[in-house]
């Protein structure tokens, strides 16, 4: 598969010590590959949602699923937000989840939405041999690219996934995982003879 190569910027702020340019063009290059990560994540957790929309409104529709997940779900005015909201809506009144545990829920998928917007729209910064993420989420923010800061979006994206799942299966949009039966591999045979 062709690898696209374009122009990415990035700043890297130097001051009167020495900068291992090399070093800090690594680590930007690390910190967009868990941009990446995060806006895909991300964007499987708004799949679910547009999968749990559609199943609602469109499973029983004469064959007018497909349609319904083209021409409504998947469009640009179907945003995140509107898929969030609409889901919210299901997961109280349609599932009947208490309201703490569907507000509960919504604040799962909205740590999504907020780290895709951010990794998505803000900028990476290097100085003093780490990374930033700046951005803004009401005032201007910044983020220092730790583990710790990495670990915890990661747990969020897992929440999320697991919270979109858990009303999917909730609503009959899927069978819970245990449902399921996983096929695996054996492994190799050497053939040492």
């Amino acid at each position: 598969m062709h690898q696209i190569r374009v122009t990415i910027s990035s700043t890297i702020e130097v001051g009167t010590e020495p900068t291992d340019l090399a070093a800090a063009v690594r680590l930007l290059e690390e910190a967009r590959r868990n941009k990446a990560k995060v806006v895909d994540a991300a964007l499987s957790v708004e799949k679910q949602l547009g999968d749990i929309v559609a199943h609602y409104f469109a499973s029983g529709a004469g064959g007018m699923h497909a349609e319904f997940l083209d021409h409504i779900v998947h469009t640009d005015w179907c945003s995140f937000a509107a898929k969030l909201k609409i889901c919210s809506w299901l997961a109280s009144d349609k599932v009947g989840w208490p309201g703490r545990q569907a507000s509960e829920w919504t604040d799962r998928i909205r740590k999504a939405m907020k780290w895709r917007n951010a990794f998505a729209h803000g900028a990476m910064h290097h100085a003093n041999g780490a990374v930033s993420l700046r951005f803004f989420e009401a005032t201007p923010k910044a983020e220092s690219l730790t583990d710790a800061f990495l670990q915890r979006v990661e747990r969020e994206l897992s929440d999320a996934h697991a919270g979109a799942h858990d009303l999917g299966v909730a609503l009959g949009a899927w069978r819970a995982a245990s449902d399921t039966a996983t096929v695996t591999s054996p492994p190799p045979q050497s053939s040492a003879g």
